[in-house]
């Protein structure tokens, strides 16, 4: 799978007018699994995206180095390509009409250093210039709260501008995606549980501060 760059350096090279870059996204989107492509597709048309993770950072905040130290764990065989479709999705919080984002982090998450301390600090740091951008909201849910209402695992939801909301639910071997609506709104209510009992956005700042420090 070719990366962004290798696209629009052969179109330089080969003075192609951009056809390479414009086909790449194309191209990129069979690096994804069959059952996450849909999701990925829907994430570009909405207005919110409401995350929750207990183990990881979600992809959509991930440092490549973090990525490939997740990827790189699994003993998977095509990491690269996993590695350039995470970054791609990224590139919906590039763009001047971007959705909000709001994810509720378990603190496990802070104290797992994916890749090492510093690749981790790294990726802290990322999260909190993620946060700079008011549409972009971190919450940790700390451990002293003892059990919260996802304990079972990770979830996303999507709102969208048109058509039905949707829920995205992790597993192993595969997620699955939602739009019934009385399975939507029981993930929003655990999310509304989940924000709850989180610390604040701006405490949530503090502590990932000062866990990038300790660890760096």
């Amino acid at each position: 799978m070719p990366s962004e760059e290798f696209a629009q350096r052969c179109d330089d090279a080969l003075c192609t007018g951009g056809l390479f870059a414009r086909l790449w996204p194309v191209v990129i989107e069979h690096a994804y699994p069959d059952w996450f492509r849909p999701f990925v597709a829907l994430e570009k048309d909405a207005t919110c995206i409401w995350d929750f993770e207990n183990q990881v950072v979600p992809g959509l905040l991930q440092t490549e180095e973090y990525a490939r130290a997740l990827f790189a764990a699994g003993r998977l065989p095509n990491t690269d390509d996993l590695v350039a479709a995470r970054m791609t999705r990224q590139h919906i919080l590039e763009r001047d009409d971007r959705c909000r984002l709001w994810v509720v982090l378990d603190e496990n998450v802070l104290r797992r250093a994916v890749g090492g301390p510093q690749t981790m600090a790294r990726q802290l740091e990322a999260v909190l210039a993620a946060t700079e951008d008011p549409r972009t909201i971190v919450q940790i849910v700390p451990f002293d709260v003892g059990a919260h209402a996802s304990m079972d695992g990770p979830f996303a939801g999507l709102t969208m501008n048109e058509g039905a909301d949707v829920v995205y639910v992790d597993g192993r071997a595969r997620g699955y995606i939602s739009a019934a609506p009385e399975e939507v709104s029981d993930y929003a209510y655990a999310y509304d549980l989940l924000r709850a009992d989180a610390l604040s956005p701006k405490a949530s700042i503090d502590l990932i501060a000062a866990r990038a420090k300790e660890i760096s």
